[in-house]
């Protein structure tokens, strides 16, 4: 009686139990109890998913490798309740030389915390993938500088995820962009021309001269990229550009299920 209640309740656990075959990326590592560790995995199919890899601290696993950011691979997942445990895995491509520079390693880091920090649980983003997977075989291939590799990626992020910009005309009065500066407005969530800047002292304010530079890093395609000299773009004033970008992203609540559909 027992050994029958007990193959029950086997069995009713192996339901509950579903493995997942894919590839993913390894965007972060984190130290778990004493031998294992926790993969923050951007996955193909299954988006960002939190798996268990099991012993990979130890001396002796039976990984054979050290699994950290931004390693691609292939990996067989099992999921029960919303919990993932990796079963086994092979790497495809574990981009050792983006570790070995700081500014590759900052351009990662970057990439990956948008991914953490803006991507929802469990959610299929197919195109954010092969973003994703093609900025780092770029950069990897050094076919860009980091930092144009990831104010590039930045920007992209923002247009898969519905963040639309209007590049030729103002939002508000609808007239081409003229004068010194622009602005970004976190209400309206788009650009405003130096005239509606002033009337509406809106702050911080950029050199308009900046604008064709971040319209060449939204539209640009990743086979363009060697056509374009990095020497162009002022990457220290489109960094804070890029704040208050991310800011009116946040504001607007882009990140909805329905931007995803």
């Amino acid at each position: 009686m027992v050994i029958n209640r007990l193959r029950l309740f086997y069995y009713d656990q192996l339901e509950k139990m579903s493995l997942v075959k894919t590839t993913a990326i390894i965007t972060k590592a984190s130290p778990y109890k004493e031998h294992d560790k926790l993969l923050t995995l951007f996955t193909l199919n299954q988006g960002k998913v939190t798996a268990l890899c099991k012993k990979s601290r130890h001396t002796l696993n039976r990984w054979n490798s050290s699994f950290e950011p931004p390693m691609l691979c292939n990996v067989q997942l099992y999921e029960r309740n919303q919990y993932y445990t990796l079963t086994e895995i092979s790497v495809e491509n574990p981009y050792l030389s983006l570790t070995k520079s700081y500014k590759n390693l900052l351009a990662v880091q970057t990439m990956s915390y948008i991914i953490e920090q803006f991507t929802m649980p469990e959610m299929e983003l197919t195109a954010l993938f092969y973003l994703l997977q093609s900025v780092l075989h770029a950069l990897e291939n050094k076919e860009c500088s980091p930092d144009f590799a990831r104010h590039y990626f930045s920007l992209q992020f923002l247009k898969e995820t519905g963040f639309s910009l209007q590049f030729k005309t103002c939002v508000r009065c609808n007239k081409p962009f003229t004068g010194e500066w622009f602005s970004f407005s976190l209400l309206h969530a788009q650009l405003f021309c130096d005239s509606c800047t002033k009337n509406n002292r809106i702050y911080p304010r950029f050199d308009l001269h900046l604008l064709p530079q971040i319209e060449t890093l939204y539209y640009i395609s990743l086979d363009e990229i060697k056509q374009n000299s990095d020497f162009l773009f002022n990457y220290s004033e489109i960094d804070r550009i890029m704040k208050e970008l991310y800011k009116g992203f946040l504001s607007k609540e882009c990140l909805t299920i329905h931007h995803f559909e």
